[in-house]
């Protein structure tokens, strides 16, 4: 009644079979035109994925995630733009760039030349978006290949600069102050604060911040006296203490081994102590996390 089933099945094989199958039958051509007179429309616009090496499996999971809903648009009839995004997304490619030349600094790039270098992270989105677009054909997602956007383009980023222009002439620009982590490598600021209790390392360049593999080692202690504070404040903080008193903000920072380099974690990875002194020279201290 049923046709023989091997149990030694070549799933590769039978992938390929049916690309072949999509390719000799012009599919996806039919599959992206399908629905092209339909006045009904669903957008879709992709989070790009970054061109800076190889499709990984989390690639490759997210993008059959994308791949599915487009799909079952697809099949109640919706039209859609099918366009796949590359992003090209500076630092993470400029490191790239670096570790290819074998630079140790961003001095190299100045000494090598800033024009040159920049067309090198270019070439090497190119040549990743080609492959990510081969990795993702061979997965079997259909997209509008030949149509794919790029963040680096001229077009993209002189939108970008306008959309800038316009804020600033609308007086929305301003400039302020934060405390951030920074790279001391990567002249910037790349830490996500969900990443810092997991990894506490550049999510560029892997540059570690800890202060060992521990978690023990030096580190610095900057003491800020904040001023008599008054009793609501002291109120606040629960503290029976009658003012006058004085105020300590202690805040803990790490010290990188291996270079002089002080990181201010995100507020919920400090050590912050309230120092109360009082008139008759007593003190009491609050930790908190």
């Amino acid at each position: 009644m049923f046709n023989p089933v091997s149990s030694k099945v070549d799933f590769p094989a039978l992938e390929r079979e049916i690309l072949a199958w999509w390719q000799e039958n012009d599919i996806l051509a039919k599959y992206l035109k399908r629905n092209e007179k339909a006045e009904k429309r669903h957008s879709f616009i992709d989070g790009p994925i970054t061109a800076n090496n190889p499709m990984a499996v989390h690639h490759a999971w997210g993008r059959t995630y994308k791949d599915l809903f487009l799909r079952y648009r697809t099949m109640q009839g919706f039209k859609q733009r099918y366009q796949n995004g590359f992003d090209g997304q500076g630092l993470w490619i400029e490191v790239e760039q670096e570790k290819e030349l074998g630079f140790k600094s961003k001095l190299d790039i100045e000494a090598y030349g800033i024009d040159k270098f920049v067309e090198g992270c270019k070439e090497r989105v190119r040549r990743f978006a080609d492959t990510i677009t081969e990795q993702s054909i061979r997965l079997g997602q259909w997209m509008d290949w030949d149509n794919s956007y790029h963040t680096m383009s001229d077009e993209n980023n002189y939108t970008i600069w306008h959309f800038l222009k316009v804020c600033q002439e609308r007086g929305w620009i301003y400039e302020g102050t934060d405390v951030m982590p920074w790279c001391p490598r990567c002249g910037t600021g790349p830490l996500f604060e969900g990443l810092l209790t997991v990894a506490p390392c550049c999510t560029h360049c892997g540059l570690d911040f800890s202060a060992s593999d521990s978690g023990d080692g030096p580190a610095v202690f900057v003491i800020f006296i904040i001023g008599p504070i008054v009793t609501g404040l002291a109120f606040w903080f629960e503290i029976a203490f009658e003012p006058p008193m004085w105020v300590h903000l202690i805040i803990w920072t790490p010290v990188v081994l291996g270079g002089s380099v002080w990181l201010l974690r995100p507020l919920k990875a400090f050590l912050v102590a309230l120092q109360f002194r009082l008139k008759s020279g007593e003190s009491g201290t609050r930790t908190f996390d």
